[in-house]
């Protein structure tokens, strides 16, 4: 992450959303239905030496 989308992170604020000028903008895809993309993340640990060797992400109804 870069300083400037650090600085832009921080300063953001929800309110923002209820001036007149920014409620005809459209929110970000994540902000309209977190729900409707369900994901899963789960490692993989070896069982001798219990390092963790893998992560495995699950979106929707994918397999690995």
């Amino acid at each position: 992450m870069t300083d400037a989308s650090r600085m832009r992170a921080d300063s953001w604020s929800a309110s923002d959303w209820t001036l007149p000028e920014w409620q005809c903008r459209r929110p970000t895809r994540p902000a309209t239905s977190p729900a409707a993309l369900p994901a899963g993340v789960s490692k993989e640990v070896d069982p001798v030496s219990r390092q963790i060797g893998s992560f495995r992400m699950e979106w929707l109804r994918s397999v690995d």
